[in-house]
């Protein structure tokens, strides 16, 4: 027996299932801002009329589906079908209104949700009680099946991004994703009514039972009705809301850290005028304590940004429980936060405040099945002896740093020390960035011979800073500031930029040279770093063999998998990488064996003993031995003695760097050194032609 569907009710259905999608996505909004008490209000009756909604829908489209005989559906599993839809809709919309929503829950709950919604569609068509019994075609079922799960993971996904959005800020990504919800969803309705198969014969024992048809109208869009009315009423000031609660509301979100819910920047700084205003009237002090998490980025490339969010929340939680009930926790940043603790007499009413919010993040956390550690580094300035408003955030962040080249883990007070560095500081991130804008930065050459031959390989190229007023600034100095401003990709990006176009002048001169060029850890956490060199070595006409980038072991123990595949994709490029500083990190040679590297650079401290330690000696030759049965080309630096030089040929270093040969020297002295050091020759193994 086959039947035949009335469009009008299929559109119809498909209304219906538009308008309880814009419902779905106004509830879960609603719940999501209102006060516990009143959330759960929602929750309950807000699935109520979600599920009657989509309920509503399927059954306008298995009234759109005709028979050619009466059909009719039994009242205890119609109302299962519903009952079915509405516990589905419960679950959907306390999903949504999670605070934060992994992959696992919206894997987890898509399925769930879509075997629910699979149920109600079968539980329904059951209700016609066919005789004999419908039969379905089982590929199909599975595809509705499959359907109706893959559109409540698309639907959960959808229904936790609207869920802060404001209604008239977002109602055309709603109208746009309310259009595709009906028709998914719907569609999961049509999927399942087509695996049925009718045996000729068939008829309907419950013909005889009341249509519910007009019943799945009226509650469906009766229940969208209220929902928007309701909803209307909580947006518009003619429907009874006034403009000012609205904006109170808004107010209130936009002074709201949205992920924890803690005040954010601009709200703490209005407690913080607030209480030095009650500070300056009663005579009392108050402290601002900077608090920022160490090792929290490796949390995010390693377990993701998902459980990133769960341990941030935890922080949270703690914190609000380690400071007094008087005192306030804001969160500033991505992992930066800020406890105002007033009424303070003396440093002794800090330290066992500070020591509970340090004690308080050393234990475990314990989120989604992962074993989280971290600590906090906090720095505290205290008013008014650290200065106005404006300048204790400053002197906290100060000190925090303080803390963190102390060893992390701890706290420290603003002082006169950490204020005479912290001027210097902000006075170098000044520099750095006049710098960069006047071209201050030079780039200084070391050869790197054949350990044999001493023949010239090819030269490494190291930053130097001449600064007008304070002459030549040593990278060690001004390189972790400028990590800890951000400057130092864009420095990065200079020294391939001058390199390339270093070698370029070289060529123009008839002399083809390989360049070394240091990476830093930020730059090779850069997942378009290689495409950026190669857009510099095109620029250029430079072969991508001619540069060998240096990098140190540290480099991959933020994100080993992205660290991993930038190195096959230089690989693919057909780009050089050296692993520098071999020997002071945590690297192995098991490890090596795994990694793209084409050399290892020992370390000078290895070197710099080799003539006196025999210890230091087997290491090396142990190291070198190793790594030639991985194919590693061995480069040792800091050669400063005809001593060293000996007896690192003798240990089979294929290549030398140091003081003993020359050192660095800037481009215009270049050409003169080569010519100095002899014959360039053929360089098989780098493929670098050498005159």
């Amino acid at each position: 027996m086959t039947g035949t569907y009335d469009y009008r009710l299929v559109l119809a259905s498909l209304l219906v299932g538009f308008l309880t999608a814009m419902a779905a996505f106004a509830l879960a909004g609603r719940i999501y801002r209102s006060q516990p008490k009143a959330a759960e209000l929602w929750l309950f009756g807000g699935s109520a009329a979600m599920g009657s909604g989509i309920w509503a829908s399927q059954f306008i489209s298995m009234m759109s589906f005709k028979l050619p005989i009466p059909v009719g559906y039994a009242f205890d599993y119609t109302f299962l079908s519903w009952l079915t839809v509405v516990a589905v809709s419960w679950l959907a919309l306390k999903i949504a209104i999670q605070p934060v929503l992994n992959t696992k829950m919206i894997v987890a709950g898509g399925l769930l949700i879509g075997v629910g919604i699979s149920g109600m569609n079968y539980i329904g068509m059951y209700a016609m009680n066919m005789t004999p019994p419908i039969t379905y075609a089982m590929p199909l079922v599975a595809i509705s099946i499959v359907l109706a799960v893959v559109a409540s993971t698309i639907i959960l996904t959808i229904l936790y991004w609207l869920r802060t959005q404001r209604f008239w800020q977002a109602l055309a990504s709603k109208i746009m994703t309310a259009v595709v919800t009906a028709v998914t969803i719907t569609g999961t309705h049509y999927a399942a009514m087509s695996a049925a198969r009718f045996a000729p014969d068939a008829i309907s024992q419950a013909a005889n039972a009341p249509h519910p048809g007009l019943m799945a109208l009226a509650i469906g869009l009766g229940a969208i009705i209220l929902i928007f009315a309701n909803r209307l009423e909580s947006r518009l000031p003619k429907a009874g809301l006034s403009l000012e609660d609205a904006n109170n509301e808004l107010s209130r979100m936009a002074m709201l850290d949205t992920l924890t819910h803690l005040p954010n920047r601009r709200l703490f700084q209005q407690h913080l005028e607030v209480a030095i205003g009650r500070s300056q009237r009663v005579g009392t002090s108050l402290a601002v304590a900077f608090i920022d998490l160490d090792g929290f980025k490796p949390i995010n490339d390693a377990l993701g940004h998902h459980i990133g969010d769960e341990v941030l929340l935890a922080v949270a939680k703690r914190l609000n429980a380690a400071v007094r009930s008087c005192d306030i926790v804001a969160r500033i940043g991505g992992d930066e936060f800020v406890a105002l603790l007033e009424d303070i007499k003396s440093d002794q009413d800090i330290v066992p405040i500070v020591e509970r919010i340090v004690h308080s993040l050393r234990d475990v956390f314990f989120i989604d099945h992962h074993e989280v550690s971290i600590s906090a580094s906090v720095g505290i300035a205290v008013y008014p002896r650290d200065g106005d408003m404006k300048r204790l955030l400053v002197c906290a962040d100060a000190a925090m740093y303080r803390a963190k080249s102390d060893g992390k883990n701890q706290f420290r007070f603003f002082d006169s020390d950490i204020e005479l560095a912290s001027d210097r500081l902000l006075e170098m991130q000044r520099d750095l960035r006049l710098a960069l804008s006047r071209n201050e930065f030079k780039l200084h050459f070391q050869p790197k011979l054949d350990g044999r031959t001493q023949a010239l390989i090819g030269v490494e190229a190291l930053l130097r800073w001449e600064h007008p007023v304070k002459g030549t600034i040593a990278p060690s100095v001004f390189l972790p500031a400028a990590e800890r401003f951000g400057l130092i990709n864009q420095i990065g990006d200079w020294v391939i930029e001058e390199a390339c176009s270093i070698q370029h002048r070289l060529r123009s001169q008839g002399i083809k040279l390989n360049i070394s060029i240091n990476l830093s850890a930020q730059q090779f956490r850069n997942a378009n770093l290689v495409s950026s060199i190669l857009e510099q070595l095109k620029r250029f006409d430079t072969a991508p063999s001619t540069l060998t980038f240096e990098i140190t072991e540290s480099s991959a123990q933020h994100n080993q998998d992205q660290f991993d595949a930038l190195l096959l994709a230089f690989e693919a490029a057909g780009i050089p990488i050296a692993m520098d500083d071999f020997g002071t990190g945590r690297s192995s040679l098991a490890a090596l064996q795994k990694m793209k590297v084409n050399e290892l650079k020992l370390d000078h401290e290895f070197i710099k003993n080799i003539h006196s330690n025999l210890q230091s000696r087997a290491i090396v030759d142990a190291v070198i031995r190793l790594a030639h049965a991985l194919e590693l080309v061995v480069v040792a630096e800091g050669v400063e003695t005809e001593e060293q030089r000996k007896i690192l040929v003798e240990l089979g270093c294929d290549q030398l760097q140091g003081f003993l040969f020359s050192r660095p020297v800037p481009e215009e002295k270049l050409a003169g050194l080569i010519s100095q050091l002899g014959a360039i020759k053929i360089n098989e193994q780098q493929g670098v032609l050498n005159e």
